[in-house]
Order: C-alpha cells, then structure tokens, then sequence
C-alpha cells in the first residue's frame, strides 16, 4: 500500500499549485479529481483532498460527496485553499457547516490555506462575485482579519499563496494526519516505508503532543537518516 494521495479541484491553479508543493515535501502522488476514483484511494494509507473556495463551497467536495461511502474517512483529510479566510476557528467552523456531510463531522480534519486571485485568468461571473463581496466587506462596521485580507486580494495588493503556509497554518494538522499514517503502518509493521517514516518525523512532530511522540517511537526503526535526530529524541521521550 501506498503512502499519501493529494486529490485536488481548482479554478485558477492555485490549489494544483499547493498539491505540487506538498508532493515536493512528502513525495505524495498527486492526482486532478477528475482522473482520481474511489478503487485508487484504497490503494493510500491517508488522502489530502484540497479544494479552492468560491462562495463558501470548497470545490473537492463535489467529488467526496459523489463518493459517500466509497471512501474512509478515518483515512482523509481536506485542505481548503481560500484567498478570503484564515485558519481561525470560526473560518474553519463557517466552511464544515457550508460543506462537511454528517459523516465528516469531528471525524475529518479540515486545513484552511490561504491564496489569491489571478485577475488575469478569473471569470465574468467571478468578477461579479468580488465585486460584490468588496460591497459587503465595506459595509462592515468591524473588519476582521479576513475582511482586511480579503480587501487587500481584491484590490490587487496581495497574494497569500506561499510555500510555506504548508509549514505554518497547516502544520498541527498536517503533523496529525502524517501521524495516522505513521500509526497505519507501524505496530505489527516495523518495516514500513521510507516516505512514511519521514512524514511522522518531519517537522519534529513528535514534539507537537505525546500522541505524535509515541506514533513516531513505534516507526522509529524505519526512520531515515533524513530523521534520525528527531527519532532518537522521539526515542528518549
């Protein structure tokens, strides 16, 4: 069995571009949702699905959805690339109500990272669309943060999408979903696979929580070189 998919849905290319930079730090295959189906994801230990954000609806979801029941869910996790919300709290609980079916619910994890807008390439009806959230977001008393950073994207001032929000934002999470891998292949597993055992260390991760320390020591025998210092402290803790 294989390590980690990345199934992903975009518009623009932003999301395709985040898939390319996760298989650059993890090795993970990556596949447009449109050529991934139910039968390969049996063949992963863990699948990202990740999806732009146009009004609140994250675009992947269209094919979990055709796939209910078809795919494990103790097995996936979904990264939510936005130009207009954060990883906050109440971000990532406005999008699970907007998109999560029941099953999902406290069982998947939802990564919200951040993006842009190429003006170039966007739509007439997505003109319109920005157009009118600019309207909304400037009849706001408060701003939040989204607001504001939402403001600046519109407007052309920023772009958000960066290689190194898979390190930052998405960090915890990534770490948990790289230690339900580690777990799936460990145990009664010992010799695993060199991706897996680099994913549980990566990033020090068994430092994030005794759960993250203990999945690493259980993989510790096939932990790389590329590791081997966060191992041996994983080792000791």
């Amino acid at each position: 069995m294989k390590d980690i998919a990345v199934v992903y849905a975009t518009k623009y290319g932003h999301t395709k571009q985040y898939a390319e930079w996760l298989k650059e730090e993890t090795g993970a295959d990556i596949f447009a949702a449109a050529s991934f189906t139910s039968t390969k994801a049996l063949e992963y230990k863990a699948v990202v699905f990740a999806g732009g954000v146009y009004g609140d609806k994250i675009l992947i979801m269209d094919w979990l959805k055709k796939n209910l029941g078809q795919v494990n869910v103790n097995k996936m996790i979904v990264a939510a690339v936005s130009w207009y919300c954060n990883d906050s709290e109440e971000a990532k609980a406005r999008l699970i109500t907007e998109n999560y079916p029941e099953q999902f619910k406290n069982v998947v994890p939802l990564i919200v990272i951040n993006s842009g807008i190429d003006k170039k390439k966007t739509s007439v009806m997505d003109k319109a669309q920005l157009l009118a959230a600019q309207t909304s977001i400037n009849k706001h008393d408060v701003r939040t943060a989204d607001d504001i950073n939402a403001l600046a994207i519109i407007k052309g001032y920023s772009d958000s999408t960066s290689k190194d929000n898979l390190k930052s934002r998405s960090h915890t999470e990534y770490n948990r979903s790289a230690e339900k891998v580690c777990t799936e292949s460990g145990g009664g597993n010992k010799r695993g696979t060199q991706r897996t055992a680099e994913a549980c260390c990566r990033g020090k991760a068994y430092t994030d929580s005794s759960r993250s320390a203990q999945a690493c020591r259980r993989n510790a025998d096939t932990c790389t070189d590329s590791c081997a210092d966060g191992c041996s402290e994983a080792r000791a803790a």
